[in-house]
């Protein structure tokens, strides 16, 4: 059983996609000229919404602060620095790019999952490595998501589409379709059941086989205040599927995240 999520982590993933795939941290490639600045910071205050763990039926809140650090190099990749890791954006061609990042990832326990007894899960490093292109508004990205310590979490893939409508010069509506599975490593650590925590928890024993984890749709929207402040709200729909949703430990086959708050740029 995995850890629980935070919503900042799930932030970051979430921005992860739209800002590398589009070339801007925060909005549409079309929104930002790289040509204007080497550097650039930015941040963002919210409060998002998640499930406890992968699956639950209930949630919970919390405030959350981020802070980003990027700069480009002459040849317009761009580099960026995070409280939790280092991340970088290659064009490979003007439609056709590669991102890479290097994040850290709390562990967790049964208690962070509300069921006594599971196994702890360690802190790792985790890597991601995606390859996106672009037609205009429209995007597709394929990308994996290795535990590169070793420690439990095994490797998860990712692919799907999205497109970013720009409805005015302040108002940016964003969305994105992807499916998302995992190797038998992964799987296991989130929704398997041993025979060991099976006795301590009173669930039944599962061992789920690598494969498709979920499908999930996720809408953003923006509003420009100024050049330097947003208003920025996004809404995630994850469909458990086949092992997945087959496991004791998944108590919605549908569960739903969101966040809202201020983006903040220099």
């Amino acid at each position: 059983m995995k850890r629980n999520l935070s919503i900042l982590l799930f932030l970051l993933c979430a921005t992860t996609l739209f800002a590398d795939t589009n070339r801007n941290p925060f909005g549409p490639w079309y929104r930002q000229d790289y040509e204007e600045k080497p550097w650039w910071i930015d941040g963002f205050l919210g409060w998002g919404i998640e499930p406890t763990y992968p699956g639950s039926d209930e949630t919970e809140g919390e405030i959350f602060p981020f802070l980003r650090f990027s700069v480009k190099d002459k040849w317009n990749n761009r580099y960026a620095v995070y409280p939790i890791g280092v991340s970088g954006s290659f064009d490979i061609t003007e439609d056709f790019n590669f991102f890479v990042a290097i994040e850290y990832e709390a562990g967790g326990d049964g208690e962070s999952a509300d069921f006594e007894g599971l196994d702890e899960i360690d802190d790792t490093l985790d890597g991601n490595f995606q390859l996106s292109y672009k037609w205009d508004s429209f995007y597709v990205y394929g990308s994996l998501q290795p535990d590169i310590l070793g420690r439990g979490k095994g490797l998860v893939w990712f692919t799907g589409a999205g497109y970013d409508w720009q409805i005015t010069d302040r108002v940016a509506f964003r969305q994105r379709l992807g499916l998302t599975g995992g190797d038998k490593t992964h799987m296991e650590t989130e929704f398997n059941i041993t025979a060991q925590e099976s006795e301590r928890t009173g669930l039944p024993e599962y061992n789920p086989k690598a494969g498709i984890k979920n499908i999930e749709y996720v809408v953003q929207f923006q509003y420009d205040f100024t050049e330097h402040f947003s208003f920025f709200t996004l809404i995630q729909l994850e469909q458990y599927l086949g092992e997945a949703a087959d496991s004791p430990l998944v108590m919605s086959d549908l569960t739903a995240a969101s966040v809202a708050g201020v983006f903040i740029r220099w």
